[in-house]
């Protein structure tokens, strides 16, 4: 691919895909219960070496157990050696799936899942002979993926950078054609045959355009978000209605960007980017359609003002299940991924699970995997390595207070008890007042904002151990009952140096913490020799 014709630097902040919720079982991938916790195993990275390219551009679930991630791997010290990268989650493990033969300097940048058996991933390759940038479209039959004969306007790049697959024989797929400086938005369409362009009118301020996403809700309600090229650049509209494309006015705040778009329903569409705040920096930016006009949804931006938060990808379910995907910037080289989630009534944050939550990772890309779980992907700030990730995932609360558990619950996204807490006395003296167990184990993969039930340590509090040293054992056994403890074995040893029955040593010693009730065990002298004779008084 030529950077200069095509300006393919933005790349890795606009691919994004709509990745929806298909049925169907996968073969050959785990049974449900087989995959329902997640080990925090990542996909592979192909590229070694100095400076490897691994990154994954685009996410599409068709179960729990059956999740398809598309992108590309380069070893940049040789030339030409961008290749289509393709992996797959089957519930244990990732797994790079072989890509058919294809030309160097190949990317795929969208996925999208009709069934198990059938998936379709688009991307870009070079015809060589050429020198051109064609649209490439791969398909999945359950076994094998292969190229498909794909459209590119004669003597123009072609590049397609996201795919929704509505049914078997309704297929979508937008990008960018032409010759910089003259891109147009492309636009493709598989009707259950062949893949045919669908002519988008052009630009009428003459602006060089590009589609980065697309998404239908039905055959004749279909969307596709971009950008123009150019400083400043602006969001693009575009609808289908079954008909012909036509241009939309889109009421994005300026200097806003949309990266996402999903389609629930005639009456209920959702995009997603950012936009610049009070001080400069980008904040989540949700546009919502609602059968009639445009208008921007108040959404959090987990990173607050003072950091950039974007949103590059964005899934539908339903109606109760839209997610966003993206990451805030601290600056340094330290992105924090997060995912948002759409109930039917309100937006709520959630960071990702395992070790670190996938800090310094840049999210483009989520997909549903099945009602309220869902996938997201993308790759390490320098795209030096793959990342994917499910979320929710239930994190381990042990050891935490009550409120600090509620909270991590929420932080992951999913719900505190949904009912009084669970108590306990069966339980180490040290947890007492601590999370001690949950009813969903650490690991499960649980739908967003799935109330956790947690048990608390009801153990007595500790108590100290009076020092008994020197008491006779009258004394001795009063202070340690009374201290709420027991008397433990009594040892008589022979000591001539205190009088019968007083207190040698004591285990636990005086002033250790212990549990109520322990044990105090006792080393008493017996006032005599070790002969048994009576101890001489010089």
């Amino acid at each position: 691919m030529r950077a200069k014709r095509f300006r393919v630097a933005w790349l890795a902040a606009a691919v994004v895909t709509a990745g929806g919720l298909v049925a169907g079982p996968a073969a050959g991938v785990a049974a449900a219960d087989a995959c329902q916790s997640w080990n925090g195993g990542q996909p592979a990275n192909p590229a070694a070496g100095t400076h490897p390219v691994n990154a994954l551009t685009g996410i599409a679930g068709v179960a729990q157990c059956d999740v398809w991630a598309v992108g590309y791997t380069q070893d940049v010290n040789t030339p030409g050696s961008i290749r289509a990268l393709i992996e797959h989650w089957t519930g244990g493990s990732w797994a790079v799936s072989a890509a058919p033969p294809l030309n160097s300097n190949t990317r795929l940048f969208g996925v999208s899942a009709v069934s198990a058996t059938n998936i379709w991933a688009v991307g870009s390759t070079t015809d060589t002979a050429a020198n051109l940038t064609r649209t490439l479209i791969l398909h999945w039959n359950g076994s094998t993926w292969t190229r498909q004969t794909s459209p590119t306007p004669a003597g123009a790049d072609g590049l397609l950078l996201g795919v929704d697959a509505l049914s078997a024989t309704d297929v979508w797929a937008v990008g960018v054609s032409g010759n910089g400086p003259g891109e147009v938005p492309l636009a493709l369409h598989f009707n259950g045959t062949r893949w045919v362009q669908r002519a988008v009118p052009a630009p009428a301020d003459g602006t060089h355009q590009v589609f980065s996403s697309v998404s239908g809700a039905s055959g004749s309600d279909v969307w596709a978000v971009g950008s123009t090229f150019g400083s400043p650049t602006h969001p693009v509209l575009y609808h289908w209605n079954g008909r012909a494309w036509a241009p939309q006015a889109f009421p994005v705040p300026a200097p806003g960007q949309i990266s996402g778009i999903a389609a629930v329903s005639a009456a209920s569409v959702w995009a997603a980017g950012y936009v610049p705040g009070a001080n400069g920096r980008l904040q989540t930016l949700v546009m919502h359609w609602d059968g009639s006009g445009w208008s921007q949804v108040q959404v959090p931006s987990p990173g607050g003002t003072n950091f950039d938060n974007s949103l590059l990808g964005m899934a539908s379910s339903s109606a109760s299940d839209v997610w966003a995907a993206g990451y805030y910037d601290q600056g340094g080289g330290l992105t924090v991924p997060f995912v948002l989630h759409y109930d039917g009534s309100s937006w709520a944050a959630a960071n990702l699970p395992g070790p670190g939550g996938g800090d310094g990772n840049v999210i483009v890309s989520v997909g549903v995997s099945s009602p309220g779980q869902a996938w997201v992907a993308g790759g390490f700030i320098d795209n030096s390595q793959t990342f994917a990730s499910p979320v929710p995932v239930v994190p381990d609360v042990t050891g935490l207070s009550p409120d600090a558990a509620a909270y991590t619950l929420r932080f992951y996204g999913l719900a505190g008890p949904p009912g009084p807490l669970g108590h306990t006395t069966s339980c180490p003296v040290a947890s007492r007042g601590k999370i001690v167990g949950s009813d969903l184990a650490p690991g499960l993969r649980e739908p967003f904002g799935t109330p956790v039930g947690l048990t608390v340590c009801d153990a007595p509090a500790l108590v100290t151990v009076p020092n008994v040293l020197d008491f006779d054992d009258g004394s001795a056994r009063a202070a340690i009952t009374g201290a709420g403890l027991s008397v433990g074995s009594v040892t008589m040893t022979p000591n001539c140096t205190l009088a019968a029955g007083e207190v040698l040593t004591q285990n636990p010693g005086g002033g250790a913490q212990v549990a109520p009730g322990t044990a105090v065990n006792l080393s008493e002298s017996t006032g005599k020799q070790a002969n048994g004779k009576p101890c001489i008084v010089n």
